[in-house]
């Protein structure tokens, strides 16, 4: 599970989740050397994403379901599924930030700053649309190579003579390969 390539940037997005938790996103400086923000804030005051309940909350489950986004590595669709709802929702905290940050410049007549933190919700989006973009093509990889053990799973009956009627079925010509015999199919000698 761990091994393939969207788990590794479903990973990437989990471990880009938590540093989110920790690094400043941007920093209020104000036009005038005198100015203070608000009561009891220094003049430059970095804000990190647990100064918004709602953005550390979506951080948080951005995180959650791309982590359980991993282990759902035997039912594609439902990892879609989740990992799109990790992209919506990594999209609508990116907005949320932005105008966050627009909103606190404007009421406390300061300039904003954006820090390296602010980056990371970017990069994650990114990963986590290249680990939906792997899943998909993981899921047509399993359904083509599906669609290539039904004909020799379907040979069995149709090699044995069945009749409808009069008429016979002719039977299947050749052995089966033994890439697809090993692969559960049965082959025929």
């Amino acid at each position: 599970m761990i091994q393939r390539v969207q788990s590794l940037f479903l990973l990437g997005a989990v471990i880009l989740c938590v540093i989110l938790m920790y690094v400043p996103i941007y920093e209020l400086v104000p036009l005038n050397d005198s100015m203070t923000l608000a009561a009891g804030q220094a003049a430059n005051t970095k804000f990190t994403i647990f100064n918004s309940a709602i953005l550390a909350i979506m951080n948080g489950a951005i995180g959650v379901l791309a982590l359980i986004s991993i282990f759902m590595y035997k039912n594609r669709n439902l990892q879609i599924r989740a990992t799109n709802l990790a992209l919506l929702i990594n999209c609508g905290l990116i907005g949320l930030l932005f105008f966050s940050a627009d909103s606190m410049s404007t009421t406390f007549q300061s300039k904003v700053h954006y820090l390296y933190g602010s980056y990371l919700p970017v990069i994650i989006a990114i990963f986590l649309f290249l680990a939906i973009r792997f899943i998909k093509r993981d899921d047509a990889l399993v359904r083509s190579a599906d669609s290539l053990l039904v004909t020799p799973l379907l040979a069995p009956s149709l090699a044995g003579g069945d009749t409808l009627g009069s008429r016979s079925l002719s039977p299947v010509v050749g052995p089966v390969p033994a890439v697809l015999a090993g692969r559960g199919a049965i082959a025929l000698n």
